[in-house]
């Protein structure tokens, strides 16, 4: 591997801290979660208790990983730093291709972020990718400005109907202010209990939806500095990475913190 600008500690350094993320220090087995195991091998464990082996990674999103644990931890630290795929695959000795399936992988396994916003919140719509060949999207976001919580969604059209079950799937509807743009499919809203009120971005009315369009023009540049270009199929996940990056930089500050929110064993039977 070539040099980069942060530490990678060694693979047993590495595994301790999956081994505490997971089972806090005891292994345990993921079917029928007692801690009654015995080490079998260097890689493998066997339940006393329900009898069958399991390794550090079982029934996580890491099972059947080919990577070494230095080369998936270089490459976390390359996605938390918002380095390409071209340059982490560099970084890491690996193909572009295997960098950009991590990557993907990577953003599809950040929790959905379910909190209803409440209090004070800003909507609009913004465009992703380019309409003349096919790959344009829309996606519907709403901003928490005292917390800097977001949620976006990839939605079909800007039609009154399908802005308005976007807010109220993610909008609680109790004493919450919503503030917009002159869209005409938000005019009912507060017919849905949203306090309610506009500004018009053609003539220069920006004052109370600035939150949201920050969040767009995050997203625009997060896009294109790290990414370059997507197909629209990678689109949800991509606003679900913008989501945890915006409301919860910390998230991104190294692999650990990444994998204390995305790494959990699923048992099954």
């Amino acid at each position: 591997m070539k040099n980069v600008p942060f530490f990678v500690p060694s693979e047993k350094i590495i595994k301790a801290h999956i081994r505490q993320l997971l089972w806090q220090g005891r292994p345990k087995c993921p079917r029928c979660g007692k801690s009654s195991s015995v080490r079998h091998s260097e890689r493998r464990y066997r339940c006393r208790l329900c009898r069958r082996p399991f390794s550090l990674t079982s029934h996580t999103w890491l099972s059947g990983m080919k990577l070494s644990w230095r080369q998936l931890w270089k490459l976390l630290w390359c996605f938390c730093r918002k380095y390409p795929p071209d340059k982490a695959a560099e970084a890491t000795n690996l193909s572009l291709v295997t960098a950009r399936h991590w990557y993907a992988l990577f953003r599809c396994k950040l929790p959905e972020r379910s909190r209803q916003l409440e209090f004070l919140v800003c909507a609009d719509e913004g465009y992703f990718g380019k309409h003349k060949t096919g790959n344009q999207r829309i996606a519907a976001g709403v901003v928490e400005p005292l917390t800097n919580e977001v949620r976006l969604r990839v939605i079909p059209n800007t039609e009154q109907g399908t802005l308005e079950a976007f807010l109220y799937q993610h909008v609680s509807t109790r004493e919450t202010m919503v503030y917009t743009d002159s869209h005409p499919s938000y005019n009912d809203i507060q017919f849905m209990g949203y306090a309610h009120d506009t500004e018009n971005h053609s003539r220069g009315q920006l004052k109370h939806t600035v939150p949201i369009e920050r969040v767009w023009s995050f997203a625009k540049w997060q896009l294109r500095r790290m990414y370059h270009h997507l197909w629209a199929k990678h689109y949800p996940e991509f606003l679900r990475e913008i989501e945890w990056r915006f409301s919860s930089p910390e998230t991104f500050e190294n692999p650990l913190n990444f994998l204390t929110q995305t790494l959990r064993s699923v048992p099954n039977a």
